[in-house]
């Protein structure tokens, strides 16, 4: 146990290199701020990585955003990126130099296998295979693939297949590889020892998950119609005319639901005409953005579940951050949600784009709120079992296994 009651966590003390194409901007008084995700995940590596160096493309010298984190003891080494288009050469340049004067010096090369204009790891990966480096890859997401049964051009599938096969090339290469769900270790190579991790893509903070009493008090003050909260990015792989599907397929039935919308994007609009529309005992209406954080989170813990028609392999953050509140998850049965819902337990998995399954899932949701608030307690457990602190615990321990030789 360490001082504040929680995990010990293991430290790794060597020269380690973390390569990431993530956008950082740099004040003129030489400090480093990131995108609050971004920079929440950045600041607890030091805690076991205490000869951490960042490398990273997208440095640019500005005013950080409005709501940006600083990211305060962690070293970084960066290049100057050029903006998309014909500089993006340029910029390419800059990064292989960049990696060719930082691997060496690593004892650890730990490196994504995503970003723009080409993952760090494409570069850091053969060179510290070539020194004798060991190589750690983390695997959250596998957004280049396409989507099944999505009709895309063949300029599409040829950088598919080329992100495929580069990123099966450094899989192979690694030493240690963690993924964010059984469907990419099933799919995509082991690291060269073999196996590799799974665990939680949770980004929730142990302060952030309700206690069980707080949960129980609130639960019991919810009554009247089944209310559900669909969060999301309103884009067409979030499942959107999924829902306004099933808003359509509702009208008439004699469930009363109640669904409220937030969030911004392309397909807001359709999802604002829907919901202007006379459902009959389905009533939706369109709420203006609440920022992540306090609000946000006691915003969720006034609903019996929230919506997630994903329509993409990934794992959506909200399923976590609601089981944080008590509340439970309609959602599309794909890798990235079996992931973290547990189909009866912590919600309820609809086949994916079939808005007639979420209609008829909602239905069956309102006349059991039991049930419900049921999953929302099992999702909590979850939660406050697979915190983000605790994924990063799971992952300097296995780490400092690799480096022992188990």
């Amino acid at each position: 146990m360490n001082d504040d009651g929680g995990e010990s966590i293991a430290i790794v003390d060597a020269p380690y290199l973390l390569a990431l194409n993530i956008p950082l901007v740099r004040t003129p008084d030489g400090r480093y701020f990131a995108d609050p995700s971004w920079a929440k995940d950045l600041l607890l590596h030091p805690a076991y990585l205490p000869r951490l160096i960042l490398a990273c493309p997208y440095i640019r010298q500005a005013a950080p955003e409005p709501g940006w984190t600083e990211v305060a003891g962690v070293t970084v080494r960066g290049w100057r990126t050029v903006r998309r288009g014909a500089g993006q050469y340029l910029a390419m340049v800059g990064m292989i130099a960049r990696l060719l004067a930082e691997v060496p010096r690593a004892r650890v090369v730990h490196c994504g296998i995503a970003g723009f204009p080409f993952p760090a790891g494409w570069v850091a990966v053969p060179l510290a295979r070539l020194l004798g480096r060991r190589i750690v890859i983390v695997v959250e997401s596998a957004f280049w693939r396409v989507p099944h049964g999505e009709a895309v051009d063949g300029s599409r599938r040829r950088k598919a297949a080329l992100w495929e096969a580069m990123n099966r090339f450094c899989l192979r290469q690694a030493d240690y590889a963690a993924y964010s769900q059984d469907d990419y270790r099933r799919t995509l190579p082991a690291p060269r020892a073999g196996g590799g991790a799974l665990f939680q893509a949770s980004w929730i903070d142990e302060g952030v998950v309700l206690p069980v009493e707080a949960i129980a008090t609130r639960q019991s003050m919810r009554g009247g119609p089944g209310r559900f909260l669909f969060a999301s990015r309103m884009i067409a792989e979030k499942g959107t005319a999924i829902v306004a599907e099933a808003l359509r397929l509702l009208a008439g039935r004699a469930a009363q639901v109640h669904i409220d919308i937030i969030g911004d994007g392309p397909e807001l609009d359709g999802l604002r005409s829907a919901a202007g529309t006379d459902w009959g005992r389905a009533h939706v209406r369109v709420l203006d953005q609440v920022p992540y954080g306090p609000a946000f989170f006691e915003l969720l813990g006034g609903y019996d579940a929230v919506l997630v028609p994903s329509l993409s392999d990934e794992q959506p953050r909200i399923i976590y951050d609601a089981y944080s509140q008590g509340v439970s998850t309609i959602a599309a049965d794909t890798p990235g949600t079996r992931a973290c819902v547990r189909d009866g337990e912590t919600g309820m998995l609809i086949p994916p784009g079939d808005a007639s399954a979420l209609a008829e899932a909602l239905v069956e949701a309102t006349r059991d709120p039991a049930a419900l608030r049921r999953m929302g307690r099992a999702g909590r457990d979850l939660a406050a079992a697979n915190t983000h602190a605790g994924m990063h615990r799971q992952r300097a321990a296995g780490i400092a296994r690799m480096l022992q030789g188990r």
